[in-house]
């Protein structure tokens, strides 16, 4: 433990923690109180918990670690014993106090490590083995909790759907360590386990504090095994060859092999679920070596020229063109045509859904116009058998409905003129906007509209809900459905032309795929909607509620919770949230922000990267100035 002169500012930061505990140890009348015994052991321990500002000052910092520790598991026994509310005081000034002595102790090794020489930390050795005993049971490559991987060093630098997980070179604010030494146990790591050993800790932040370098061999290898790696030979292939390990080998080892080859104890020690597992080999040592077919036994085993023959399933057997493929592939050298040896087979053979985008991204545009009307005609079948509806084509629509013709030329044409809009405003030198047209199915009643959502959607819609907006990743359906509402805007609803703004801005949107947040979806659409119609009372009502809805938050950041705001009060709130973001930044900015949220990062993240700015500040600010509008 490195040693350092205690300064004046952390003089003043224990003060405070002293001060506020001091203050915690006041009952409070509000608040129901336990049993006298109950509190006295309580203020006994935050008495005893003074001695560790003793322990600081003569720079005994891991007898004050053991001491915090021990302290906590006892305080923490008699919350759960005693079954404190969680609004007493005295209990919540116990847990910040903990939480500032470690906070306390983590800066003074931060400082002395800037003033003192010190050993380089490796993550290889240190830093790795730690990560693998406490966090790959629930983040390691297989569903991993929260979708955050930990498996390798790339995983583990890119972090989580939360962010990075640290600041390089600022141990103290990074969310690595910040997740390790809360107090909060239902928020620290590893989850409903003992706390990583403080020791530990710090041997992360000091890494994390020199850089956060990584010394092993490659980033993709699993941690801790950079050793293992380098007697695995890894041929890459160079395009040249006959047969393709990705698209005629792996389909079949991970059909065929991959059962009895997999987890952790597989048969004969050989794992086959990773082409870096399969060169490895197992038990009896390499089974595929390129280009020597005698020295392959995976080879001499499946072709039954050893026993016991593979699959060892009589009912499982390989066909000839797998035999001739595979003897093929292992003269060749076999190499791998993949990107990463490490990622399962399982990935690397294209399941149903990837096949059919596959053969959509082959179509012609003429092919793609014919799909794409076939598909209306099919989802209106589903609606009304027997109905022989009418279509106008255009450039970028598929105008499609039971209302009459010249209602769809009306539609097609105010869908052009918006069209234009969006391309304007975002910039946007596409050829075409929704690749094969956007569908654009009307319906002249509320019976129809609803019919659809139920046989096509499997919803039911409110009346409040008069259109939405579904747009594939892979284009195989691009359609907006409409309830013909006439051109009066009335009770607060939206007219048919503001509604088809809506809901094209929406399907704008969704071309990048991702899963973005309703407000975003919507606010685009009613933002466009009331640049055209900025007069309008439905508009100016839209905003009136907005300010009612973001004025009742406890917390104005809490506006970005999922599930805060009901489906018509996201309307609202997305429409001038929207609008504050684009004043902001312009419609390039925000673009980039949605772009980010389908690449999948946070809104804390997103926000962060576009705007340079905390989410929870731009919250206050939206509501700021929703309350000087």
């Amino acid at each position: 433990m490195h040693i350092l002169k205690m300064n004046f500012s952390m003089r003043n930061i224990l003060a405070g923690v002293l001060l506020a505990t001091t203050c915690c140890l006041v009952p409070a009348s509000s608040v129901a109180a336990p049993t006298i015994k109950q509190l006295q052991e309580l203020n006994q321990i935050a008495i005893e918990l003074n001695r560790v500002n003793g322990m600081i000052r003569t720079k005994k910092y891991d007898e004050a670690v053991e001491f915090i520790e021990e302290s906590e598991t006892k305080f923490n026994k008699l919350v759960e014993e005693a079954d404190f509310p969680s609004t007493n005081p005295k209990v919540n000034g116990l847990r910040l106090r903990y939480k500032q002595l470690r906070q306390a102790i983590l800066r003074l090794n931060a400082a002395a490590m800037k003033n003192q020489p010190q050993d380089k930390i490796s993550f290889e050795k240190d830093v790795a083995p730690i990560l693998k005993s406490r966090c790959l049971s629930c983040h390691g490559a297989n569903r991993p909790r929260g979708g955050l991987r930990l498996n390798t060093f790339a995983n583990i630098k890119k972090g989580g759907p939360s962010g990075k997980l640290w600041v390089t070179g600022n141990a103290n604010v990074s969310p690595l360590i910040r997740i390790m030494t809360t107090t909060d146990a239902s928020k620290r790591m590893p989850k409903s386990g003992t706390p990583v050993a403080f020791k530990d800790i710090q041997t992360i932040a000091t890494w994390i504090n020199q850089g956060a370098k990584y010394d092993g061999v490659r980033e993709t290898v699993n941690i801790g095994e950079s050793a293992r790696e380098n007697n695995i030979q890894i041929a890459t292939a160079t395009g040249n060859e006959k047969v393709s390990f990705t698209e005629d080998i792996a389909p079949w080892f991970n059909n065929l092999c991959v059962r009895c080859h997999r987890g952790r104890n597989p048969r004969g020690g050989f794992n086959m679920e990773t082409f870096e597992n399969i060169m490895r080999g197992g038990k009896s040592g390499r089974v595929v070596i390129g280009g020597n077919l005698e020295g392959s036994r995976l080879f001499r085993l499946v072709g039954g020229l050893e026993n016991p023959r593979m699959p060892n399933d009589r009912q499982v057997r390989i066909t000839r063109q797998n035999y001739n493929d595979l003897r093929t592939w292992i003269l060749e050298g076999a190499k791998y045509d993949g990107d990463d040896a490490k990622i399962p087979l399982s990935q690397l053979v294209p399941d149903e859904e990837q096949v059919k985008a596959e053969e959509l991204a082959r179509l012609t545009d003429e092919e793609f116009f014919e799909l794409r009307e076939k598909r209306t005609d099919d989802l209106w079948d589903r609606v009304y058998q027997n109905s022989e509806p009418r279509w106008v084509k255009s450039k970028d629509f598929y105008v499609y409905g039971d209302v009459p013709a010249t209602r769809l030329r009306q539609i097609d044409n105010w869908a052009d003129e918006f069209a234009q809009e969006l391309r304007k405003t975002f910039n946007d030198k596409s050829s075409q906007m929704w690749k094969g047209r956007l569908a654009v199915i009307v319906f002249k009643d509320r019976f129809g509209f609803e019919e659809f959502n139920i046989s096509v959607e499997k919803r039911r819609v409110p009346p409040s809900v008069v259109g939405d907006a579904n747009v594939k990743s892979d284009y195989q359906d691009a359609y907006i459905v409409l309830q013909d509402v006439g051109d009066v805007t009335l009770d607060g609803q939206l007219n048919l032309r503001m509604s088809l703004i809506e809901q094209l801005a929406s399907a704008y949107l969704q071309r990048g795929g991702g899963d973005l947040p309703d407000w975003v979806t919507q606010g685009l659409g009613l933002y466009m909607v009331a640049k055209a119609n900025s007069a309008d009372e439905t508009i100016k009502s839209m905003r009136s509620d907005a300010f009612r809805l973001v004025r009742g938050l406890s917390k104005p950041e809490n506006l970005f919770a999922k599930g805060q705001f009901s489906a018509s009060q996201t309307r609202p709130v997305g429409l001038t949230l929207v609008e504050f973001l684009i004043k902001q930044g312009g419609a390039d900015r925000f673009q980039k922000f949605v772009e980010r949220l389908q690449q999948g990062d946070s809104i804390e993240a997103a926000m962060k990267a576009v705007y340079q700015a905390d989410y929870k500040a731009v919250a206050r600010a939206f509501a700021q100035g929703l309350r000087s509008r």
